[in-house]
């Protein structure tokens, strides 16, 4: 019944919508019934001239259900069910005269077992009783008030109903009456009752109601006609559910409006009873049911075994931590020799380097000259171990000794010819957080911040080491320092040997001679061996090299000590002018070299390479191959002995360890943990400095989530409210969608840094990836997916649960996130990215269940598609 009242209320506010008119009850039609005569009534000309979808007769009468009288079963009988149905007094008036101990619009529920023993239809020697239970033996009736708060308006006076259980027979006929006046009745089929976990249920299939002409809910002066509605709409199932079999306030759920009532609708107080014998006892077994689903159980296993592992992962995490933290720190690093013999690139058959070959010291400062390309940085990458897409040849050794590729990137740094720095870091910050992820785990945190600050006196950078390094909008320090800080990232790590990529690039002629004079250092005064590219040094800068490697074309014309390159090249016919800057002469005649042409008068002839004698026999074979000897796998931090022997003697040759530019190893100096911990600390300043970002989600998502709110402000449950509620969801979930691109954003300006820092051994993919998650995902889409969910939920007045809500609302913001990051992870270009992700989310959309009946218009698709 109650069923039947909403869909009426849907049907008014639809009506209202088509026609934009106010319902006046006296321009509803007017049903006159005339009286039936009963002398010519014959329902077999008629099949639905029955009430109460009474049965027909062979004679052509109605067989009427208990409680109902007279030729078509229209009447409300009197009395009491101890009657036969055609011995029963029909109702005059609004009121029936029920017997003693009876009560309801027709009589049928008794109240006690001492009135049920005058039944006249009772078998001999049967002891009738009064079954009060909601569990039904034989044929229950009940009688309960209706209070439905959404319709008291409509229909403010006493609205009740009356409900015969037939469990013999699996139906159920029901009756709503207004003002005493029935209104309309409808019957159920395949009806069946259970109890689960002690609550009662009695659920049917196949219902099928008919309206009362001339009553106030089907066109009599009522506010609305619920004809149509009842007798077209209202089908499929329902079920009466009662917290025990002794409870009067139950619950009626229908299927077809679990979307707008999903808690029910209330029934009761309920009166039950029936006259019946005791042998028809019917005691129902309660049917424990799990506490959860089995897909909900199987969904707390999966989480649990993921949390478990997850779990697992950090203790065994902790224990390689800790046993990180236990291994000896090594002896400080000293400079390392490094020799390299015929060292060949080839890309695509064409050859970058030709037998390039020669020698870098301890304690001197070495420095690759030639033209733009003649393949310095192709060759600076190469002896640094840096991965190449072609094939490399040659020959290197580490104080004349072999090593693996993973112990030599423990003992070099790397500086690139760009400055890729945090903005938001300070200068100590920046040194600090190299130090935390390059420095061995035992090395303490006292220990650390006492190198970082000798790095920074070294460097030159005391006095500005808490000023943020600056760029993308945020002041900061100069372009000389930024390169000076580039190198204390690497030099935090003592690195025997230091490479360094066009150092002063960028710079102006102070700030280069500066970085220079700090290169020089390092070497003459730490014992370091620094090997760096530079283009067009000017003299004073050229009087700081120790060593100088002269390329062109990708081969040696020269490689020995700065000082006596004037000299050598002035004993093979090409002196430098007088005044002239030593450098540039040197560049003039590796171009003139790269362009086969004969040098001009003055410069001097093309000489032949001067190449330090390599006599060694211990070789480093490069290689393109991923073998990688046991040997590898040893402690990245045992460097070479210090006070092994220079010797030629050498090591078998077979007992190489190969070191490749392809080789796939990946070592770090602490433990996942510690670079968890730094990149979430890092993260965690960047978000608040740069608070900008957070500060938009929040307030956009308030401010939307208020207008989102006021627009579709107390959505009801009529039709037009269940499209506001469509509506608004959509929005919603449009706006948190979209406003997920920022995250390709963010992710585009950390690429750079992150493969950099990475091929540097900073750290893994997975603790940046975890750091992205907590630090992108929480703040930037949970955070503002929670106040938008919050604020909308509460304004429009959703239904249901609001936990289950919210949380669908965070799935689905993770989700928009998570793809828009591996859209910009698989697309580099940002314009692309956001292009893809946005067609993407459309398309998403598009097929969410908002815009298109999927269940409809699948097969049509799939047919036309194909």
């Amino acid at each position: 019944m109650n069923l039947a009242i909403i869909l009426g209320l849907l049907n008014l506010v639809f009506s209202q919508i088509q026609t934009n008119q106010t319902i006046n009850p006296t321009n509803l039609n007017q049903t006159i019934q005339c009286p039936i005569c009963e002398s010519t009534f014959n329902c077999l000309t008629n099949k639905n001239s029955c009430n109460e979808f009474a049965s027909c007769s062979t004679n052509g009468q109605c067989i009427c259900p208990d409680g109902w009288t007279g030729v078509d079963c229209s009447k409300p009988a009197c009395n009491s069910t101890n009657f036969e149905p055609q011995f029963r007094t029909p109702r005059s008036g609004n009121q029936c005269q029920c017997d003693n101990g009876f009560i309801g619009q027709n009589c049928n529920v008794c109240t006690q077992d001492s009135v049920c023993k005058g039944r006249s239809n009772a078998p001999v020697g049967s002891t009738y009783v009064c079954n009060k239970l909601n569990t039904v033996w034989q044929n229950s009736n009940m009688y309960c008030d209706v209070s439905v708060a959404e319709l008291a308006f409509l229909f403010p006076n006493k609205v009740t109903a009356t409900v015969n259980r037939n469990i013999t027979g699996g139906t159920t006929l029901a009756n709503l009456w207004y003002e005493d006046i029935e209104q309309f009745y409808c019957k159920a089929e395949q009806c069946s009752q259970k109890i689960v976990d002690l609550e009662y249920i009695w659920s049917c299939q196949q219902v099928k109601c008919r309206c009362i002409p001339g009553t106030k809910f089907c066109g009599n002066g009522g506010t609305i006609d619920l004809t149509r509605i009842i007798e077209t709409e209202v089908s499929g199932s329902f079920s009466v559910n009662f917290p025990s079999e002794t409870a009067d306030m139950g619950t009626l759920f229908f299927d077809s409006l679990k979307a707008v009532f999903k808690k029910g609708l209330p029934l009761g107080p309920c009166r039950v009873g029936e006259c019946v014998d005791p042998g028809y006892k019917i005691n129902l077994l309660p049917v424990v049911t799990p506490p959860l689903s089995p897909a909900a159980i199987a969904g707390i296993a999966v989480g649990s075994g993921f949390l478990g592992l997850i779990l697992f992962s950090l203790i065994i995490a902790k224990i390689y931590q800790l046993r990180l933290r236990k291994i000896p720190l090594p002896a400080p690093r000293t400079g390392a020799q490094l020799r390299f013999r015929d060292i060949s690139y080839e890309v695509n058959n064409k050859s970058i380097l030709k037998n390039v070959s020669g020698c870098a010291n301890s304690g001197r400062l070495m420095a690759i000259l030639g033209p733009s390309g003649a393949g310095k940085s192709t060759f600076l990458d190469i002896l640094a171990g840096k991965k190449k897409s072609g094939k490399v040849f040659g020959d290197i050794l580490i104080n004349g000794k072999t090593m693996s590729s993973k112990k030599f990137r423990a003992i070099s740094g790397y500086v690139d010819q760009e400055d890729l720095l945090i903005p938001n870091l300070t200068v100590k910050e920046t040194l600090l957080f190299s130090a935390n992820l390059r420095l061995p785990e035992g090395v303490t945190k006292l220990q650390k911040e006492k190198i970082v600050q000798e790095t920074l006196d070294t460097l030159g950078l005391s006095h500005i080491e808490n000023s943020k390094i600056g760029g993308n909008g945020v002041r900061g320090i100069s372009g000389g320092e930024k390169r000076r800080v580039s190198i204390g990232v690497e030099l935090v790590t003592s690195p025997s040997i230091l490479f360094l990529d066009e150092p002063t690039s960028g710079l102006d002629s102070y700030n280069a001679m500066m970085v220079v004079k700090t290169l020089h250092t390092l070497a003459n005064k730490g014992g370091k061996t620094l090997i760096f590219t530079i283009h067009q040094p000017r003299s004073d800068v050229y009087k700081l090299f120790d060593d100088v490697l002269l390329l062109a074309k990708g081969s040696v014309m020269y490689m020995g000590d700065a000082k006596e390159a004037e000299t050598v090249f002035a004993n093979q016919g090409s002196p430098c002018p007088s005044g002239y800057n030593i450098a540039d002469h040197l560049l003039d005649i590796a171009t003139l070299e790269a362009l086969n042409e004969k040098p001009e008068a003055g410069v001097g002839i093309a000489v032949d390479a001067f190449i330090i004698s390599d006599q060694t026999n211990e070789t480093l074979r490069l290689r393109k191959s991923n073998k990688m000897e046991k040997s590898d796998f040893s402690d990245p931090y045992s460097i070479i002995d210090s006070n092994s022997s220079y010797s030629n003697s050498g090591s078998d040759p077979n007992s190489t360890t190969y070191l490749t530019s392809t080789e796939n190893t990946e070592t770090f100096s602490v433990s996942f943990l510690t670079q968890l911990n730094q990149l979430m600390g890092r993260s965690s300043k960047i978000l608040f400095r740069e608070s900008g970002l957070l500060l938009a989600h929040v307030l956009i998502s308030i401010i939307l989530g208020a207008f989102v709110g006021a627009l579709y402000w107390r959505a009801d449950s009529s039709l037009g409210g269940f499209q506001n509620h469509l509506g608004s969801n959509f929005f919603c979930l449009s706006l948190i969608g979209f406003s997920s691109l920022s995250a390709i954003g963010t992710f585009t300006t950390e690429r750079l840094i992150f493969l950099r820092e990475r091929s540097n051994g900073f750290y893994g993919p997975f603790p940046f990836f975890l750091s992205k998650i907590l630090f992108d995902i929480l703040p930037l889409r949970l955070i503002p997916g929670i106040l938008m969910g919050t604020i909308t939920f509460f304004m429009i007045g959703y239904g249901g649960s609001f936990l289950k809500y919210i949380v669908v609302v965070l799935l689905f913001s993770s989700q928009c996130g998570m793809f828009c990051l591996a859209i910009a992870c698989a697309i580099t270009d940002f314009g692309t990215a956001t292009l893809v992700a946005a067609i993407s989310m459309l398309f998403q959309m598009l097929m969410a269940g908002f815009l298109i009946n999927a269940g409809r218009k699948k097969k049509k698709f799939l047919i036309f598609f194909f």
